[in-house]
């Protein structure tokens, strides 16, 4: 385990050991605090350290310990406090309005997370609230959305009508709604990126069956169970992000504290979705980094999971991935697999043969959907794409 190569997602050096000083025991706090700012200042932390220094000050404030720069640090975590309660507010309402009209929901991330694991909800920076809702559920849930005021976040979007709501519910994983105050809910459909398209192994009305009840503002929600819970913020940070998203360290170790994991029963739903890679990994960064206890028992078993070849080379080209939503999306593998197990020859009729192939993958009624399908869905990945570039330059 000491020479464990990790992707590109996980942090670097420097930012390692900033996640060892805000993860870092009472007793060692200090002196790891000290050593890191002989070497930094807060104007040299990247984009994604920055979003966790609400933590940093409540470290110190909890310690009851003098710093420099604690003015600025309790400025930075205001900020993190008033703006997640607003948009948790939101959220929440649209959460409530959903259940009222007899649509279940979890929440997912941040507003859980900081509610039950964090225990404040000023701790991190959320850029938006993320619900799931059953496949089976989804077009009713945009359809109340959208009478309910939220708005699709692009305005490039053409407006959601039957058509596309179907669509949509067969092959994304996600859809972001945005309100008038500027909140963005995502609402999911499915977990995992990797799911777009395809059953998923975890199916949504178990991630119900084992969820567990939250309050927030007086109002009892409902998330992910703890261990559905630490498998999905792991999973997350498997995958290459131009942001560099650190939070699913703070978030793990906070998950690993604040409940008493069933590691049979995380091994078990790791295995069900194949996430051994993902979660090994993870497991062996945090046990390295000493971010968790050595003696963390269920952590030194998941870090021992085998792995295949296949797995291990799948992973790393996921944590390569600089740009989160590739704009041919699942299309390579669809060519792969037509050519693979249908195509009959090599002929320009089988060539005609992979557009209803990718109309049955795609939920498609007729070969006639496909143009209008395919401008919505790639041209929605190809601004995403700009948006990505751009946020890369300006870094």
């Amino acid at each position: 385990m000491q020479n464990s190569k990790f992707p590109k997602s996980f942090p670097g050096h420097n930012e390692t050991h900033f996640l060892q000083v805000l993860l870092a025991s009472d007793a060692s706090f200090s002196t790891q605090l000290a050593t890191w700012k002989q070497g930094t200042t807060l104007d040299d932390l990247t984009y994604a350290e920055t979003r966790l220094l609400p933590l940093l000050y409540l470290r110190l404030r909890r310690l009851g310990l003098a710093d420099p720069d604690l003015g600025r640090l309790a400025g930075i975590y205001k900020l993190a406090w008033f703006t997640n309660h607003r948009l948790f507010t939101a959220a929440g309402l649209a959460v409530r309005m959903l259940e009222a009209h007899g649509v279940p929901v979890l929440v997912l991330k941040g507003m859980a997370l900081l509610s039950m694991a964090y225990g404040d909800l000023g701790a991190r920076f959320s850029a938006d609230a993320d619900i799931i809702v059953d496949p089976s559920q989804a077009t009713r849930a945009m359809s109340l959305l959208l009478s309910d005021g939220w708005r699709l976040r692009h305005s490039w979007h053409p407006e959601l009508q039957q058509f596309s709501q179907e669509r949509v519910a067969a092959t994304m994983k996600e859809i972001t709604f945005v309100d008038a105050e500027g909140n963005e809910l995502d609402v999911h459909i499915r977990l995992y990126e990797d799911a777009e398209g395809l059953p998923e192994a975890i199916p949504v009305s178990e991630l119900f069956a084992r969820s567990i009840p939250f309050t927030y503002r007086g109002y009892t929600y409902r998330s992910l169970s703890p261990e559905h819970m630490l498998l999905h913020v792991i999973a997350h940070g498997a995958v290459g992000n131009v942001e560099r998203g650190l939070r699913w360290v703070t978030d793990a170790v906070h998950i690993v504290r604040a409940f008493d994991i069933d590691w049979d029963f995380f091994l078990a739903a790791v295995e069900q979705q194949g996430f051994e890679c993902e979660a090994s990994f993870a497991a062996r960064y945090l046990l390295l980094q000493g971010l968790v206890p050595e003696a963390t028992t269920g952590l030194q078993r998941v870090g021992s999971l085998p792995v295949r070849a296949s797995q291990l080379r799948a992973y790393f080209a996921r944590g390569r991935r600089t740009v989160p939503y590739p704009l041919l999306g699942n299309l390579p593998r669809l060519w792969r697999e037509y050519w693979r197990f249908e195509a009959t020859g090599r002929s320009v009729r089988a060539l005609f043969g992979f557009l209803d192939s990718a109309r049955r993958a795609w939920g498609l009624q007729s070969v006639g959907d496909l143009p209008g399908f395919i401008v919505q869905k790639y041209t929605g990945r190809l601004w995403r794409l700009v948006e990505a570039t751009r946020v890369r330059k300006t870094k």
